[in-house]
């Protein structure tokens, strides 16, 4: 992937081939965000939970009544993990 990264860059003349690896991890590095929001926009929409913005490496999520943020922010952690197939840690906030 790198070399056809860079070959990219050669042909259409783009100045981040000079610097081809880190375009490489921050292309990967997106595809895992999109992978960890799908699963935890799946589980908050079978859960009743509403999504209401999604971010870079996240989403905003208000929470369905009587919802505890600590156990959701968990079950979020277990589903994204899971997707993942390695820990990733999930912010609460507010």
């Amino acid at each position: 992937m790198k070399e056809i990264t860079r070959q990219w860059f050669q042909l259409t003349r783009d100045p981040r081939i000079e610097h081809t690896e880190r375009t490489l991890a921050s292309y990967i590095f997106q595809e895992k965000e999109a992978i960890s929001r799908n699963a935890k926009i799946a589980w908050c929409t079978q859960k009743g939970h509403k999504v209401h913005n999604l971010q870079h490496d996240g989403i905003i999520v208000s929470l369905a009544r009587n919802a505890d943020k600590h156990e959701t922010g968990r079950e979020m952690e277990r589903i994204s993990g899971n997707a993942l197939g390695y820990p990733q840690p999930v912010s609460v906030d507010k």
